[in-house]
């Protein structure tokens, strides 16, 4: 019956069920994003399952298929267009060819939809923990940022930390790195059931330094399973970003929850150089949000409580930025991955600064 069916609209059979597949999926979106409990189970069921399953194949291949798949998208198009053109007076391969091509963004959103949008519509990070929900002040904000200055310092002494043009260097290789962030996220799946821990570790990103001027400096490639990091930046950044990338790798959709985790997975390190890292890039969120409050209580901190040390870190990582700032690149892509964000149903790009609230409930409550 399908085959006459399929014959008749000069379409393939697998198109139906990647159709179908889509439809599912939409209706799995749908009910996730008006019930966190649904999104919950679909959360622990099938998304791990299927994240795993994904970053242990991808695994294999020792550079970024992601990337890979980008890189050569130019290629993809110039051969898609040769095949079209070649089929275009041939009705049926014509038809066949666009059922195949439609067939592949119903297969991504599916693979999308299960492993990581149901993820966004999940309970909130603040229910999981128990923290409250409230205004910070100014006042708050700034004895987080000392205290986040003073640990930061204690630990670039235990690392032996030295600022030179560029920023500081990590203690160890980029492997190495890997490997004391697996560790931690081993530690922390054990104290968190919401985070989901597999041995897979974050890629270096080939074309870094072309990445870094869209402002984009980690990815996670959902429906390959990697965790991409761009290496262009400091190295306490790149640190932090493999952290992050790795949080939503391992089930955090949410970019201020993901920064907040890599937070804690950084601190959980073994390494003074990834508990320096895991600092220093808090304290940038919190101290950017004091400035924002309260200019006058800022300077303060920066005279005051800031080492000469940390001071020349926030710098150097201010003149690096600098080297890729104001890019065509980095306008269109924070605007595509800002309607993307508002699109999961968060705040958009300003998403990111909102673990500055999470930071302070949180190291209130554990003192």
């Amino acid at each position: 019956m399908l085959k006459k069916i399929c014959d008749k609209l000069l379409l393939r059979p697998f198109f139906f069920a990647f159709l179908l597949l889509g439809a599912l999926s939409l209706a799995v979106h749908l009910t996730a994003s008006a019930s966190p409990g649904f999104a919950e189970w679909i959360g622990k069921g099938i998304s791990p399952f299927l994240r795993s399953l994904l970053a242990h194949l991808s695994a294999i291949i020792p550079f970024s298929i992601g990337e890979a798949l980008i890189a050569l998208l130019p290629l993809w198009i110039f051969v898609l267009i040769l095949v079209a053109r070649a089929v275009s007076r041939d009705r049926l391969r014509a038809a066949r060819l666009f059922s195949a091509i439609l067939s592949v963004p119903l297969a991504v959103y599916t693979v999308f939809v299960f492993s990581f949008g149901v993820l966004y519509y999940a309970p909130a990070l603040p229910e999981r923990l128990d923290l409250p929900q409230k205004q910070i002040t100014a006042e708050e904000l700034y004895d987080v940022a000392s205290f986040l200055a003073t640990r930061a310092e204690e630990e670039a002494e235990a690392a032996d930390v030295r600022v030179l043009s560029g920023g500081s260097q990590m203690t160890g290789s980029y492997r190495q790195m890997n490997g004391a962030l697996l560790s931690s996220y081993a530690r922390l799946s054990e104290k968190y059931d919401f985070i989901h821990h597999f041995p897979i570790a974050t890629k270096p990103v080939f074309f870094s330094d072309a990445m870094a001027y869209t402002h984009i400096v980690g990815v996670y490639t959902f429906f390959t399973g990697e965790a991409n990091v761009c290496t262009a930046l400091s190295d306490f950044s790149t640190v932090y970003t493999a952290a992050h990338e790795m949080a939503h790798a391992r089930g955090i959709a949410r970019e201020d929850e993901a920064n907040f985790i890599a937070f804690l997975a950084c601190t959980e390190a073994d390494d003074p150089y990834i508990r320096y890292a895991g600092y220093m890039n808090l304290l940038q969120y919190v101290g950017n949000a004091l400035y924002a409050t309260d200019e006058e209580a800022y300077r303060t901190l920066w005279k005051s409580v800031y080492s000469e040390r940390i001071k020349s870190e926030l710098i150097s990582y201010n003149e690096v930025m600098e080297r890729y700032a104001g890019s065509f690149a980095s306008d269109v892509a924070d605007r595509v991955n800002n309607a993307y964000l508002e699109g999961m149903g968060t705040q958009g790009s300003v998403s990111y600064d909102l673990v500055v609230t999470l930071a302070v409930c949180y190291l209130q409550a554990e003192k």
